[in-house]
């Protein structure tokens, strides 16, 4: 998997790409019920450094930053 992804698509490792971002000063947020959804368990992480919280955090921070969120999450509109 790691000669695919690095020689023949071009994609840094997850965990290089990880390492790319904190170099440019990313902070990490994880959603704490998806996590539970997910089965996955905070000493399952690669990132170092994290926020978790849940609706009220991301709420929160969206009303006092200008941040760009990423989800999978899809949103019909009203």
């Amino acid at each position: 998997m790691e000669r695919v992804t690095n020689t023949e698509i071009g994609w840094p490792l997850p965990q290089e790409s990880i390492l790319i971002l904190k170099g440019l000063g990313v902070h990490s947020y994880l959603c704490s019920p998806s996590m539970c959804g997910y089965g996955s368990h905070e000493h399952d992480l690669i990132i170092g450094e994290y926020t978790s919280g849940a609706a009220l955090t991301w709420a929160d921070l969206l009303a006092r930053t200008d941040i760009q969120i990423y989800s999978k999450a899809q949103f019909d509109k009203p």
